[in-house]
């Protein structure tokens, strides 16, 4: 191995087996004081940096970073998602635009900037491009965000038939169950109370059958709140204490 190749080993390796960050932030910073040209070294020092919540000194990396490779869509895309942490919004939807304009055909940078929309209630726009990131790939997941904000908007026969399309092309069990779960919020909304603990008790079921207890535990929540709002107290109570589990 090359010495440059040396110090990325000695970096992942005390990630990875010795379970070491510093140890690996300091071979990193290293890299970078040797091998300033070296764009890669940058791109993990922004992580390190953003996951120190440093992040002043996480941009200057990923600026650095882009500065080698102007067109590296998923640094750009990271510094989105930073820039949202930081609250510049301006700049999050410059860098999330911008990865999508690199990477027309990657369903991630659109999706990223339906967040972005989401979050600054732009509803119309956030639709608009999570339906893209579909359209890019099909199975990508955005079907329930749109169907949330359908439900938002109060047209729930949109939202139910996104959360359809949802289940129909989830990859796994689990994420059908995630839109189970949606169905009996939405369907306990519009008064079908049968019909949503039926679609409860159907995604708890599934994740408990996975193994995947946060679902589970989702699913008993779901289900606390249904009994409560009934008027079923005590299996309101045993329903919660099993979600805290």
């Amino acid at each position: 191995a090359t010495q440059k190749e040396r110090f990325y080993i000695e970096a992942a390796y005390a990630r990875r087996v010795e379970k070491d960050n510093e140890k690996e932030f300091r071979i990193l910073q290293e890299i970078a004081a040797k091998y300033p040209k070296e764009k890669d070294v940058h791109s993990s020092l922004f992580a390190a940096y953003q996951q120190k919540k440093m992040y002043p000194e996480a941009i200057a990396e990923a600026n650095k970073a882009l500065e080698l490779d102007p067109k590296w869509a998923t640094v750009l895309n990271q510094l989105g998602y930073l820039y949202i942490a930081t609250g510049d919004l301006g700049k999050a939807e410059e860098s999330l635009k911008k990865a999508v304009s690199i990477a027309p055909e990657d369903a991630n940078p659109l999706d990223s900037l339906g967040q972005l929309y989401l979050l600054t209630g732009r509803l119309d726009e956030a639709i608009e491009q999570y339906k893209a990131a579909l359209r890019i790939k099909s199975d990508f997941g955005s079907d329930d965000i749109i169907a949330y904000i359908y439900g938002v908007k109060g047209d729930y026969a949109e939202a139910m038939s996104w959360l359809d399309q949802f289940i129909l092309a989830a990859p796994s069990k689990n994420w059908q169950s995630l839109g189970y779960w949606w169905k009996a919020i939405f369907d306990y909304v519009l008064g079908k109370r049968e019909q949503a603990a039926m679609e409860v008790a159907r995604a708890g079921g599934a994740w408990e059958s996975i193994g995947d207890k946060y679902g589970a535990a989702l699913a008993k929540l779901v289900q606390a709140c249904f009994y409560f709002e009934r008027g079923e107290f005590d299996a309101a109570i045993s329903a919660f204490l099993e979600y805290q589990k």
